[in-house]
């Protein structure tokens, strides 16, 4: 759904989203790499960290949380 994916920040397709929480994740790698796809998946369930995030994502998570740290 292209709607959903702008409101994500999402341009590229295809893609794989891992959400957490309702908030993505956004997979940068080639989607063919299957083993590569693999431990980002297991990456995502095992660490409490966001890689990347996009401005749509960064505005809204800005509207919705009262405190919010931002490291670069």
């Amino acid at each position: 759904d292209y709607k959903i994916a702008e409101d994500y920040g999402v341009t590229d397709f295809p893609v794989l989203v891992y959400f957490e929480a309702q908030t993505p994740n956004v997979f940068e790698g080639d989607l063919a790499e299957e083993e590569e796809v693999l431990q980002w998946l297991i990456t995502q369930k095992t660490e409490d960290r966001i890689e990347l995030i996009t401005r749509v994502m960064l505005e809204a998570s800005v509207e919705d949380t009262q405190y919010l740290a931002v490291y670069f």
